[in-house]
């Protein structure tokens, strides 16, 4: 099958893994793969030729951030009625060359990534069969954003939520047929409940274990390191990573006064860069391949109470033989078995729980071993390929 993906930013490990193993899955069924994508980030271009390997033709439309808020002012007539992310990506000029690239292709199928995506490939669900992948409920991730964002970003929150349930209807209204994939069986049925939509696929964030099992653990002692990750200049990731160092770490630190707390994760904001060097707390930003540093760490701190955005890095670190302890709500949407995750709920349970773990090598082992075997069987990219055959055969 002739499949044509279209991305708003370009695959990686950085900003699209979903998007970077999705590619993988079809280059791996032996689907030609033709790739639309907008280079947002300058440091996306390490990515580029990697991935060019895995593809048939691309389009990379370099689409700089300056130019996206330039599209938004353009647009501001437009401001109470779509989010900021799809008027970021709403320009005549990259609808039109994706006009021509999907002409040039004739692809039997259409997957198109992010909801914010339909600013440039809105027009072609008319033309060919597509998959509309928004991975989360757009709404409903905004609506859980709202919780933990302060009150300049709830502001934000608030609008990004209200126009991404617009747009949400809106798509579904158009495009009554259209199917539609997210990441968990939570999102999917909202966007059933809620939005009204009819068919909706479960195809889960995955990891690439044959590439994880490279990754050597160290040997002998290992030093005690607890590790927080993500794009740190994003609320639903610095806000929990703040609450750790100010409520949480204190605890472990007091009685495990060599263990270090690492935020991993680029563009840390102000307030977690002053707090780098304060009872262990280090703070390292943007890391080349996060993978193998986890694999040096002794435990992963997964804190907060929206569960969008944190299911990657969960299974990342779970991939990378990390112990896990884990919020109760931020593992909403992911299948997971009794025991496999250290799951807690209170800021001084989880502080124990921490303490307890980073005492026990013995324990530690236990759980790593539980999550691998949780991965291999519910998300790795050979259970994502099983799940797109069995998809794309019904």
């Amino acid at each position: 099958m002739k499949i044509l993906m279209v991305t708003p930013s370009w695959p990686s490990e950085l900003h699209r893994i979903r998007s970077l193993n999705l590619l993988k899955a079809f280059n791996q069924l032996g689907h030609q793969v033709y790739l639309f994508s907008l280079l947002v980030h300058p440091e996306e271009k390490k990515f580029v030729e990697s991935v060019k390997r895995m593809v048939e033709g691309y389009f990379l439309f370099e689409c700089s951030f300056s130019r996206g808020m330039k599209r938004i002012w353009r647009n501001f007539y437009l401001w109470p009625f779509y989010p900021w992310e799809y008027l970021f990506l709403k320009d005549r000029e990259v609808k039109q060359k994706m006009e021509k690239f999907a002409q040039k292709v004739q692809p039997d199928l259409l997957y198109v990534k992010r909801l914010r995506s339909l600013a440039f490939a809105g027009q072609l669900l008319n033309y060919y069969p597509t998959l509309l992948d928004t991975t989360d409920a757009m709404s409903l991730f905004y609506k859980n954003y709202r919780q933990v964002a302060g009150w300049k970003e709830k502001l934000i929150g608030w609008h990004e939520y209200l126009t991404y349930q617009r747009l949400e209807k809106q798509t579904k209204s158009n495009h009554p047929d259209l199917t539609w994939i997210v990441a968990s069986r939570r999102d999917g049925q909202y966007l059933q409940e809620k939005v009204g939509v009819k068919r909706v696929w479960v195809w889960p964030n995955v990891v690439d274990l044959k590439r994880k099992k490279q990754r050597g653990r160290t040997k002998g002692k290992k030093k005690l390191q607890v590790v927080i990750s993500g794009l740190m200049d994003k609320a639903i990731n610095y806000r929990p990573a703040l609450e750790v160092i100010e409520k949480i770490w204190p605890q472990v630190h007091y009685r495990l006064p060599q263990a270090e707390l690492i935020i991993a994760g680029p563009h840390p904001v102000v307030e977690l860069k002053k707090k780098a060097g304060w009872k262990g707390v280090r703070v390292v930003g943007y890391l080349p391949d996060l993978s193998e540093f986890l694999s040096q760490a002794s435990l992963y701190l997964a804190w907060g109470t929206t569960p969008a955005g944190s299911r990657n890095k969960i299974l990342q670190a779970a991939a990378a033989g990390l112990p896990i302890v884990a919020h109760k709500d931020i593992l909403e949407g992911l299948e997971i078995g009794r025991g496999t995750v250290a799951v807690v709920k209170r800021v001084d349970k989880a502080a124990d729980k921490v303490v307890e773990l980073l005492s026990s090598p013995q324990k530690q082992e236990l759980f790593r071993r539980k999550e691998l075997e949780w991965v291999k069987k519910n998300y790795s990219l050979d259970s994502l390929k099983r799940t797109i055959e069995k998809s794309l055969e019904a």
